[in-house]
């Protein structure tokens, strides 16, 4: 850090944090909240393992230190603070005590509840309400869902991650801070007369305790005299081992140059709507993966500890770049949220829905590692002709499913992955795309495992009604045969059941193997029960799929079904699979 730095630092108190009329703004910069139960749960038992129990048989509060809180002094035009370090934590009290307002209210303790909601909301100078903790990310969500007052809260959805995240933490402490939960807390490590001691004491006074507790949390308060000091701490702080993302700080980069905030922050506007654009579909979905993967895509194959560094080498520190950047970025995650949560009606060219059933595959097995090649491709799809098209992601799809089922190690696929990426990034023609989708056929080709590896998979796939783990990957299987058999892709099996031709009840041995499984409509499904295999048999004719017609034809003089035929339905199907279907 720069040696002409000026500061104040010194100890201080949470009471004393929010008692002042202060608001303290997360700046645009900062990484977004994080915090998931355990660290809820920490920081909760950490609180009340403080709260003593005195000789005056009172619960009295212990001196707790959490940490730093660097602070920006922004307030030569209005009083604000900017959070530069210790936002989880003081994000985190700020929730807990919205969440004791409410508890207080529950109680009907008014007074307590609204004695307490000034420390999440006071009065300025004019008597106009003001949060204490201002995060501009989450707006309105934050203040209109967790912050106000119990009666004035609104029931939004959450629509980022972080969003979730914030009212996982609101939620969580509703739970944890029920009479119940948080009596155990209390008790935990307790000697019997103290746990006798909290049994008897009121509720009201056990949060009370909690409340007191909170507030004589102690922090060391620091507070720097600028923005770009601000910036210099973030960096430093972050590069000793803080748990942030890249994303993170290659966002704190970007806003650095990019700061204009008047009369809109556009930049600010534009990150949000990129969260908000890659969470859309699933919370599952990282940005910090999107980034990932853009980067490899674009760029080069990279380590994850290496991509700050790389962003600040490869793209200019300017404005023009930087905001050429960002809206790279967003394009790319339109196509992005269609790679990693596939849905039918993104492909409604009929010979389209060979692509989603590719995506469909890398979705069931949540496998991200070719997400950065399948970016290139979507993007440059203009220079691949539709065969090879199909082809690309056909290649693809039977690589994972072969990989997944022969249990082998993966570990090649994402740096394959990554060079063939960058291959049809520079590549000027459909000529040179067709050789490229050629080439990466070989190369996988050269690294598919044996059928014996393969099979062991595939007779290892389970389904019974306590175990299900594999129902999807197995009715996939299904899909890929009943295509095999039909002239035409439509691919009309989406809402399948799996039935057990030898019915669960009779227990046999590999009775959840697939060769013991048939696709079926739900409506013949539930004619099957546990009936003789003759009467199912009667019934297998109703339907329409060819798995089951072939299944018929196959088993036309059958009398029964026994695990034996089980065994050898399953490796003939495998043999099919390995050979025909899922063939590089």
């Amino acid at each position: 850090m720069a040696e002409n730095i000026k500061m104040t630092a010194g100890p201080t108190s949470i009471d004393d944090v929010l008692s002042i009329k202060t608001e303290y703004v997360i700046p645009r910069f900062q990484r977004e909240y994080s915090w998931e139960d355990n660290e809820l749960l920490a920081l909760l038992e950490d609180v009340v393992a403080n709260i003593a129990i005195g000789n005056n048989k009172k619960l009295d509060v212990g001196n707790y230190f959490i940490g730093s809180l660097v602070l920006v002094d922004n307030r030569q035009s209005s009083k604000q603070l900017l959070v530069v370090d210790g936002q989880q934590r003081l994000t985190t009290i700020t929730i807990l005590f919205s969440v004791l307002t409410q508890l207080f209210d529950e109680q009907k303790k008014e007074v307590l509840s609204d004695q307490v909601h000034e420390y999440v909301e006071f009065q300025n100078n004019d008597g106009a309400p003001v949060f204490r903790l201002r995060n501009e990310s989450p707006k309105p969500f934050f203040q209109t869902r967790i912050q106000s007052k119990v009666d004035k809260r609104d029931q939004r959805d959450p629509e980022t991650e972080e969003e979730v995240r914030l009212l996982n933490a609101y939620k969580y402490y509703q739970d944890v801070l029920s009479e119940k939960k948080l009596r155990k807390i209390f008790k935990k490590e307790r000697n019997a007369e103290e746990i006798k001691y909290i049994n008897d004491i009121g509720y009201v006074e056990l949060l009370k305790a909690l409340r007191d507790q909170l507030l004589a949390l102690s922090v060391i308060q620091i507070i720097v005299p600028d923005k770009d000091t601000a910036n210099i701490i973030f960096e430093t702080l972050n590069a000793k081992g803080k748990d942030l993302e890249p994303i993170d700080l290659i966002k704190n980069k970007i806003f650095q140059t990019l700061d204009s905030e008047s009369p809109i922050d556009k930049t600010k506007e534009d990150w949000k709507a990129l969260r908000k654009k890659v969470y859309s579909r699933s919370e599952l979905v990282k940005i910090g993966d999107f980034y990932r993967h853009f980067w490899i895509s674009n760029y080069s194959g990279v380590p994850a500890s290496k991509l700050y560094e790389r962003f600040l080498k490869e793209i200019p520190q300017n404005r023009k770049a930087y905001t050429g950047f960002i809206d790279k970025l967003k394009k790319s995650a339109d196509v992005y949220i269609k790679i990693a949560v596939p849905m039918l009606e993104d492909w409604p060219d009929l010979n389209d829905k060979e692509i989603y059933q590719a995506l469909d595959l890398m979705h069931i097995l949540n496998n991200k590692q070719s997400r950065s090649l399948i970016l290139s491709l979507i993007e440059n799809r203009g220079l691949i002709s539709g065969a090879k098209f199909r082809k690309a992601f056909g290649i693809l799809e039977n690589m994972h499913f072969l990989v997944k089922l022969s249990k082998g190690n993966p570990s090649w696929i994402e740096s394959l992955m990554a060079k063939y990426a960058k291959k049809i990034r520079v590549a000027k023609n459909k000529a040179d795309t067709s050789k490229i989708i050629d080439d990466l056929g070989i190369d996988i080709g050269k690294k598919k495992p044996t059928y014996i590896q393969f099979k062991n998979g595939f007779e290892k796939l389970i389904f019974l009604d306590e175990v299900t783990r594999d129902k999807k990957l197995i009715q996939y299987i299904f899909r890929k045969f009943e295509n095999s058999y039909r002239d035409t892709n439509e691919l009309k099996m989406y809402k399948m059941s799996l039935d057990h031709i030898a019915p669960q009840v009779e227990k046999v041995e590999n009775g959840g193997q697939i060769g013991n499984l048939l696709p079926l409509g739900q409506e013949l499904n539930s004619k099957m029960g546990a009936k003789l295999f003759q009467e199912k048999k009667q019934i297998l004719a109703e339907s329409d799929y060819m798995v089951v017609k072939k299944f018929l034809e196959d088993n036309s003089t059958k009398e029964e079904w026994t695990a034996e035929d089980i065994t050898n339905r399953t490796e003939k199907l495998a043999r099919i699979a390995f050979d025909e279907i899922w063939k590089i």
